[in-house]
């Protein structure tokens, strides 16, 4: 776990090139605090005195959400961070100017869950169905978005392969 944290903030630190060595200070964000693959690359970086070895001086900032730091990235307070690709992948499809360097997570992470008793028992039972998300624009909502085009696609839920009205309506109501 210590060579890919050296590694990952080599990596990173190469990439952003002598500007922002020659920086006194750089906004870093997380796209979340609480996942360990976030917030441990930040502070072992502190603690091991990475930052200060190259000459910066950063400000972390952990957001609630990939959405939230998409919109820093846009409005140019951060530059650099990390997140999950499928989170940028579709971020750049709405057009937030991003660049995927590496994606630190073998797996998103995302699920869908039903209870132990609902009639729900396999993917294909989701067809018009309201799925929850956590916020728009995040990684389980662009997975929510894909589970309901495979469904257009196939013609099931009143879409016919393209997306109607209705399932544009469920996909705000439960985001």
């Amino acid at each position: 776990m210590r060579n890919y944290l050296i590694v990952c903030f080599a990596f990173l630190l190469a990439l952003m090139g002598p500007h922002a060595r020659a920086a006194e200070k750089i906004n870093f964000a997380t796209a979340i605090k609480v996942t360990p693959a976030y917030y441990l690359p930040v502070l072992a970086a502190e603690e091991r005195g990475f930052w200060r070895e190259n000459g910066l001086k950063v400000n972390w900032i952990p957001f609630r959400g990939g959405p939230d730091m998409q919109k820093a990235i846009v409005a140019r307070s951060v530059l650099i961070g990390l997140t999950t690709a499928g989170g940028l992948i579709a971020a750049a499809t709405r057009g937030v100017p991003v660049i995927i360097v590496s994606d630190l997570q073998k797996t998103a992470g995302v699920g869908l869950y039903v209870l132990a008793d609902s009639p729900i028992k396999n993917p294909k039972q989701l067809a018009g169905k309201k799925i929850g998300v956590t916020r728009l624009g995040a990684v389980d909502h662009a997975y929510a978005n894909f589970v309901a085009s495979s469904f257009r696609d196939q013609g099931a839920g009143g879409g016919r392969g393209r997306r109607s009205r209705e399932d544009s309506r469920t996909a705000r109501r439960s985001a």
